[in-house]
């Protein structure tokens, strides 16, 4: 639930990724699809997806939207959608969604907040490759600290697919 800051034809794009792999191959209704629209610039992006957000769920002040479904992956340093490791807004648990400079990929992304990654009903976590066994091994072990392994928000409860690299290790 996060977007680089590219056009949605991008082949650094979440949206192009996810439209080509299942959106668009399950014909999932276009009311259901909320894209961050990316290619605008990082504070309208994330304002706008905050504003498409409120007004689908149609969500009273402080209230989170509760997505029946949020599907994430995890990066080799624990990373989620676009919350990396000392990324203070990992404690931000009200607002819904922010742009983030993330300084080592020298690029803008849109992100949701923890408080909306919490809020979901379900979350499936993707997780490939070996370069993701320690880091995995270490958000599936206490203690618990998203702020140094952000993987860990909402994943308690979420259901996870691991190749046979990243499962290497795993504690189950």
């Amino acid at each position: 639930m996060d977007e680089r800051g590219v056009p949605p034809t991008h082949p650094q794009s979440n949206f192009k990724l996810a439209s080509g792999a299942w959106l668009a191959p399950s014909k999932f209704p276009a009311s259901n699809i909320h894209r961050i629209q990316a290619e605008l610039a990082p504070t309208d992006a994330a304002s706008r997806y905050r504003d498409d957000l409120i007004r689908h769920f149609a969500l009273a002040p402080g209230e989170m939207p509760a997505f029946d479904v949020i599907h994430r992956g995890m990066g080799p340093d624990a990373h989620t959608a676009s919350l990396f490791p000392g990324e203070p807004l990992i404690k931000d648990h009200t607002h819904l969604a922010a742009e983030i400079w993330v300084e080592k990929m020298h690029q803008w992304r849109i992100t949701l907040l923890p408080g909306v990654l919490e809020a979901a009903r379900q979350t499936v976590l993707l997780v490939v490759g070996a370069d993701k066994a320690e880091p995995l091994r270490a958000v599936l072990s206490p203690p618990y600290d998203p702020l140094n392994l952000p993987c860990q928000i909402a994943s308690a409860e979420a259901e996870w697919f691991l190749d046979e690299a990243a499962a290497q290790g795993v504690p189950y």
